[in-house]
């Protein structure tokens, strides 16, 4: 049901949604010797800054816009207290999208981390000049540099600079936090960091990087108008379900997106044969914990409709649904719906 009520939206299609996770590995060093170091800390609000709400990432289809990209976690990795720099912070972002791929969406966080991390060192740069100058002593360069990369290209270097160890390890690694996730001792996330970390223990070069990974779960965007004529029979449904909603209730039916992400992205083919291999190669405990059957879905590839009742306030105390729609409109509408694909609909029911 639309705003005010002045309508019903049956939704014909469903945003995606994946959730990038960005990992910066810092330098150790003591408060009292922080030039020797570089805060993970730093590196990450910059990240933060840069890609919270950034309008690169909004889409629209159909005349429904994303909405904004936002981060959902952000924390170093600190676990007790000391006047020592964090060896590293990370936090994990929401991106909803519609027509831009997976390539897409990484290389827009992958130059915006670059940037970051440049602008980073640049202010660091200046900042320790000041302060071996007000000293009077001579400026020296810093030796960080920019160092952003996709977990698939860390993954490489692991096994590259440690072999079959790195990946008994990791095999390892992953068993136990299968089982603290299944008795609830650790999360998707945090496990997902953890295994950033083993990895990078893996790699023989030890200096700052932003590392970008992938966090289950991931949702395609889906919408009929993408089928073409396969969704011919779904078209035809929604037309004879706004004529009995006029009848029934006197009320407009329109066509709608949902925007919060739905299951109806498991129901249709979408995303490239590229989009698919940068999740399986970037997305963390993948086949373990987590995993998407791109080609049975891609056999299947039908049309969608959500029916629902209207609601407000979702994922807050507040949430609720409208009562009519639920009571009344709702189960009307998908005994219908049924008895139309079924073609037992009678003609005088609209």
């Amino acid at each position: 049901r639309g705003r005010g009520g002045d309508s019903l939206k049956i939704q014909v299609s469903s945003i995606g949604k994946v959730m990038p996770l960005i990992y910066a590995r810092g330098v150790l060093a003591h408060a009292g010797k922080v030039s020797d170091g570089l805060n993970p800390i730093k590196l990450m609000s910059e990240v933060v800054r840069r890609l919270d709400l950034n309008p690169a990432f909004i889409d629209e289809f159909d005349g429904v816009v994303s909405p904004a990209s936002t981060f959902l976690c952000l924390k170093d990795a600190k676990n007790v207290y000391d006047v020592s720099l964090p060896m590293s912070a990370s936090g994990y972002m929401s991106v909803m999208f519609m027509k831009k791929s997976i390539g897409e969406i990484m290389d827009i966080i992958r130059g915006s981390c670059a940037d970051a991390f440049d602008s980073v060192i640049a202010g660091v740069q200046s900042s320790f000049d000041a302060y071996t100058r007000t000293g009077g002593g001579v400026p020296r360069k810093l030796p960080w540099r920019s160092n952003v990369k996709l977990y698939s290209d860390l993954y490489s270097e692991a096994c590259r600079d440690s072999g079959e160890k790195f990946k008994d390890d990791l095999s390892d690694a992953i068993e136990g936090l299968k089982r603290q996730i299944l008795e609830g001792d650790t999360n998707l996330t945090d496990a997902s960091r953890r295994i950033i970390e083993l990895t990078l223990s893996h790699v023989k070069d030890t200096s700052p990087v932003i590392v970008i990974a992938l966090v289950p779960p991931y949702y395609r965007f889906v919408a009929n108008s993408m089928l073409g004529e396969k969704s011919g029979r779904a078209d035809a449904l929604f037309d004879d379900m706004a004529k009995y909603a006029k009848a029934k209730f006197g009320d407009s039916l329109e066509k709608n997106c949902i925007v919060g992400i739905s299951d109806l992205s498991f129901f249709m083919k979408n995303a490239g044969a590229g989009d698919n291999d940068y999740v399986r190669e970037n997305m963390l405990l993948w086949d373990d914990m987590y995993w998407s059957p791109f080609d049975e879905i891609g056999e299947i590839s039908m049309p969608v409709l959500n029916i629902g009742p209207w609601g407000k306030g979702i994922h807050k105390y507040t949430e609720r649904v409208f009562a009519d729609d639920l009571r009344r409109r709702t189960p009307d509408l998908i005994s219908f719906a049924v008895e139309n694909m079924l073609g037992r609909t009678s003609p005088d029911a609209y």
